[in-house]
């Protein structure tokens, strides 16, 4: 008796240990499940999806009816607008967000969302169309922006984890992931420019991702998501944090000289613009335009730099209004304007 109670008490026992192990096993086995989840790209986005920004601005188009009443004096305008979406990602402490320079062009008014469910307002500072670059600053107390994390390398290597994250059609702060595809890519748009040494990935990138951040598994910016491959799938581009940062410093420092300018222009009611004299050689700079009078009617643009006015060069504002009035005199004259390195001669009549 005592012998049959003794073999039962063992395959007790025996059972008890088998169940025990088995729970130990499954529990200990969904920690590692639930910790193999939090991987290094979960991390990544965590860590920069704070900084990163959806873009929505306003921006002026043209009316198809432009051409036909340019022909009207005084000149008539139907201003019409359109709403676009982009992305971006804060640069620094002082609101200064990055993005690309073809979501901001023609801009009226811009719109910045955060993954915190802020929404504030930015203004355009500077563009750089020939590396799509363009900047905005937060319209507010900066102090609390998170800052998007910079890779610093110059070791890229095809193959490796990349996240782009962004606004694709207006789905605010989303993430794809994907590999380097490539490095060092030549891509010509549609409007005629050449970008080089890009980026290939094959992580999503859609209309309204541009201007986001392409980020590494450690979650840092290594390119600005600029392009896709029309007609193909899996193909998008990204422009290399350093050449976009190095663009990045030469708008601010250009931005800042700007600006002194500004503080020392000379409204002429005649043209009705601001002008400076050129701090680098001849010719006056046009500052501001206002939103009437012959510069604007004429159609010359804040930084255009005025070299002459009916034949004669233009140095300083005295010289400008003798011109002026010699050519309202004879009822039509030229002006010469220097705009991105091109002269262009713009015909007025009186």
């Amino acid at each position: 008796m005592m012998g049959r109670v003794s073999f039962y008490l063992k395959h007790l026992f025996l059972i008890f240990e088998i169940g025990l192990f088995f729970s130990i096993d499954a529990l200990s086995s969904g920690e590692n499940i639930s910790s193999s989840r939090h991987n290094a790209l979960v991390a990544a986005i965590e860590k920069a999806g704070p900084s990163v920004v959806s873009i929505k601005v306003l921006r002026a188009t043209r009316s198809p009816w432009d051409e036909f009443f340019r022909f009207f004096e005084p000149r008539w305008e139907l201003p019409l607008e359109e709403t676009s979406m982009g992305s971006g990602f804060v640069l620094d402490a002082k609101g200064i967000i990055v993005t690309n320079e073809h979501v901001l062009r023609r801009v009226k008014d811009v719109r910045l969302g955060f993954s915190d469910g802020r929404t504030l307002e930015g203004k355009v500072v500077a563009l750089d169309p020939a590396n799509d670059v363009g900047l905005i600053k937060v319209v507010c107390d900066t102090a609390s922006l998170p800052i998007c994390p910079i890779f610093e390398g110059n070791d890229l290597m095809v193959g490796e984890w990349v996240i782009a994250m962004g606004n694709p059609f207006g789905l605010s702060h989303t993430a794809t992931v994907g590999v380097i595809s490539a490095l060092e890519r030549t891509l010509r748009t549609e409007d005629g420019r050449t970008f080089t040494d890009l980026i290939q990935t094959d992580a999503a990138i859609n209309p309204g991702n541009s201007g986001g951040p392409l980020l590494n598994a450690m979650g840092q910016v290594i390119g600005i998501n600029t392009a896709i491959y029309a007609g193909a799938q899996g193909i998008g581009f990204a422009i290399p944090i350093d050449k976009a940062l190095r663009s990045a410093k030469n708008l601010l420092t250009e931005t800042e000289k700007r600006e002194r300018l500004m503080q020392e222009a000379i409204w002429s009611e005649n043209m009705g613009a601001a002008f400076v004299p050129n701090p680098d050689g001849d010719g006056l700079l046009i500052v501001r335009v206002g939103r009437s009078g012959l510069s604007h009617f004429a159609g010359l643009e804040a930084w255009d730099l005025l070299l002459s006015v009916a034949g004669e060069p233009v140095n300083d504002l005295e010289t400008l209004e003798r011109c002026l009035e010699l050519g309202s005199n004879m009822g039509r004259f030229d002006m010469v304007v220097r705009r991105s390195g091109r002269e262009i001669i713009f015909r007025i009549r009186i």
